[in-house]
């Protein structure tokens, strides 16, 4: 559908070495796009964020993902060709694509997209095992599938983007931590629009009682001089992440 030239060579992830399972994926692990911002550098475990300034028009090659991605338009829209397996019945479609619009596409799903004029925007890579976490404490299922999606706009996505944007180009960022809770708060919005799986209710009480309180807030102080992750201040209150993140939020 489109007569736009390729901006990377052509290929899938099967060209690409293993991904080292300590980091978190990237969106350019598996397509060479010239990134002006990324995360690589940050002390992030779950979450990815590349951000693009793409000069001229484009393409993709067909691409397979081994974690989520989502993609999302900033600033000046564009018409964006795109193909995504399982989203009307395989065949290419074509619309504008403007600030705010994202596309998500769940692992090992084929896609491709086109683009007919200079754009910007970020990409956000999921790791599989961040879902599938939250999915237990969610869903109550030990499995996640989430439906491929037409190009749509989603604001608590975008905000969420834009603020680990904002902390990496702070130059003062909050580090492993809060990225980790921006991405659990982004992994449970994506499992309750856009999984197969219906949510259950959360009865949520309040914050954290006392005690278990107390043991965080000592374990914080006592580590000020290192980079503390959700997982561990969730272990020190004997909770999930999930539940911990939703406890200190009350």
């Amino acid at each position: 559908m489109s007569g736009s030239h390729s901006t990377s060579p052509s290929g899938s992830e099967q060209n690409q070495p293993p991904p080292d399972p300590d980091k978190p994926p990237q969106y350019s692990d598996q397509f060479s796009l010239p990134a002006t911002l990324a995360s690589n550098e940050a002390e992030w475990s779950s979450v990815s964020l590349e951000y693009y300034h793409l000069p001229q028009s484009g393409e993709t090659p067909k691409l397979c993902f081994d974690h989520y991605a989502i993609a999302v338009t900033l600033g000046q829209g564009f018409q964006l060709d795109w193909q995504i397996e399982g989203v009307a019945n395989g065949r290419a479609q074509r619309q504008m694509l403007f600030h705010g619009g994202m596309t998500l596409v769940p692992m090992q799903h084929v896609h491709w997209g086109a683009w007919d004029q200079p754009h910007e925007g970020f990409a956000l890579s999921l790791k599989p095992e961040l879902l599938t976490r939250d999915a237990a404490e969610l869903l109550a299922v030990d499995q996640v599938e989430l439906l491929p999606q037409e190009p749509r706009y989603d604001p608590l996505i975008l905000q969420i983007g834009l603020a680990l944007k904002a902390d990496l180009e702070s130059h003062r960022p909050g580090g492993r931590l809060y990225a980790e809770t921006m991405a659990t708060a982004l992994a449970v919005h994506l499992l309750r629009n856009y999984s197969a799986h219906s949510h259950k209710p959360i009865h949520h009480s309040g914050g954290l009682s006392p005690t278990p309180l107390k043991l965080v807030v000592d374990y914080i102080n006592d580590h000020l001089d290192q980079e503390l992750s959700l997982e561990e201040l969730a272990a020190i209150a004997q909770l999930s992440p999930y539940h911990f993140e939703l406890s200190s939020q009350g």
